[in-house]
């Protein structure tokens, strides 16, 4: 993927609109659903797909657009999105290789434990390196089960849905192949 200027709008749209989608769900959605990491869904969504490495270190711009609207210290989300992006990416790679649907509930379940423990571990760093106790913000078990639950199922439905329409879609059934050839 080359960064042009056509893919670097069509990225900023994508950006954009997974923030928009991200901080509503904050507010529309119910309890269990309103913790969904949308972000977190979209890249592991992306590294499903495609194994280059411009996916995983997507996040760091997402992550970044995410800091804008934290109360965290700055470089601690994005610093853990790219940290699990990286991680799910290598476990995808070689621990991981087949694409079921039990791998996306199991890749989408560690990838909001990592996510989540990732913040927990920079923000207690930041907070001993820096002598502030309030750095680490406290969470609840129950919002911490939410987001691990919306997250995955989220996931889960987005995969399905879209598994489904690219097994649809594949060239190979339409005979294209032949087309593509001159047979």
């Amino acid at each position: 993927m080359k960064f042009s200027a056509q893919n670097s709008f069509l990225l900023l749209i994508l950006f954009l609109g997974a923030a928009l989608l991200h901080f509503a769900s904050l507010s529309i959605l119910p309890f269990p659903f309103n913790h969904a990491n949308v972000f977190l869904v979209l890249i592991i969504w992306l590294l499903f797909f495609s194994t280059r490495p411009v996916v995983v270190w997507l996040a760091l711009p997402a992550g970044f657009l995410l800091e804008l609207f934290s109360p965290r210290p700055f470089g601690i989300i994005a610093l853990s999105l790219t940290a699990t992006s990286v991680i799910i990416s290598w476990a995808l790679l070689n621990l991981l290789t087949h694409r079921s649907i039990y791998m996306v509930l199991l890749v989408g379940f560690l990838g909001s434990i990592f996510y989540r423990v990732f913040i927990y571990l920079f923000s207690s760093a930041l907070s001993l390196i820096s002598q502030e106790p309030g750095l680490v913000l406290v969470w609840s078990w129950s919002d911490f089960a939410g987001e691990i639950f919306s997250t995955t199922i989220i996931l889960f439905c987005l995969y399905f849905i879209s598994s489904f329409f690219i097994r649809r879609l594949k060239p190979q059934y339409l005979g294209v192949k032949d087309w593509k050839y001159g047979r």
